[in-house]
């Protein structure tokens, strides 16, 4: 058991020094580099989650943050502990000013009004909005986890499963799930017959049987999400 669990913490960092490497080479001649993801994309309830982080040219050239950092990966390949972990590692170089993170939603009514990819794109846009405030556009790199988003008036790139090759856009997964997870661990308390703490919004069969059994809770729960996706004997009915 014990060199079952040197062999897994050995590919986490080893993920890590690449998501490392990865970085390195993105920030060129800029001197900042900023990762931006999201959470809850494809969930049938909640806020849509995006986080953003910046790093300085001159957190690359230092092995005591690639230390601190060993174990950061994308936010799905590691438990809850884990993301709990190395949630409170980056918010903690963040107290130290070693890097800026800023964290933003989009909620269930813009999401309805927009669609998922508006609603996203308008998460991402306040999380950058607040964290490049006052920075020149020439000095930063944004990457944005999968394909450029039409919707995003801030210039960025696209990384296709970005989450598992740049460092800082693992470190915005890992964010914007802890957070996401915590408001969704809050809302089972309001709404404890939906079982919210366990799937956090997902279609899960629990979820889909707690649905048919006891409703849409307004506000909460997605319409354009449901309407696709429910299926039973009985109308699903929206109020909204």
């Amino acid at each position: 058991m014990v060199r079952n669990n040197n062999n897994l913490k050995k590919r986490v960092a080893d993920r890590s020094l690449a998501l490392w490497d990865f970085d390195k080479k993105q920030i060129d001649k800029n001197e900042f580099l900023i990762g931006v993801d999201e959470v809850g994309r494809g969930c049938l309830a909640g806020d849509v989650v995006a986080a953003a982080v910046m790093v300085p040219r001159s957190f690359y050239e230092k092995k005591e943050f690639q230390k601190i950092c060993l174990g950061i990966v994308d936010s799905k390949q590691i438990d809850f502990s884990k993301r709990q972990k190395m949630d409170s590692v980056i918010r903690s170089l963040q107290q130290e000013g070693d890097c800026r993170f800023q964290l933003a939603a989009s909620n269930v009514s813009e999401i309805e009004n927009l669609n998922i990819v508006g609603a996203t794109s308008l998460a991402m846009q306040r999380c950058l909005d607040k964290l490049i405030d006052g920075y020149k556009p020439e000095d930063l790199k944004v990457i944005v986890d999968g394909r450029p988003m039409k919707r995003l008036s801030t210039q960025h790139d696209g990384v296709v499963k970005g989450d598992g090759k740049s460092l800082v856009i693992a470190m915005a997964s890992i964010l914007a799930k802890v957070y996401r997870d915590q408001t969704m661990v809050e809302l089972s308390k309001l709404y404890p017959d939906y079982g919210f703490c366990q799937h956090k919004g997902y279609g899960t069969p629990q979820h889909l049987r707690a649905l048919r059994e006891k409703g849409v809770v307004e506000g909460i729960h997605r319409p354009r999400f449901l309407n696709k996706i429910i299926t039973c004997d009985r109308q699903l009915e929206f109020d909204f």
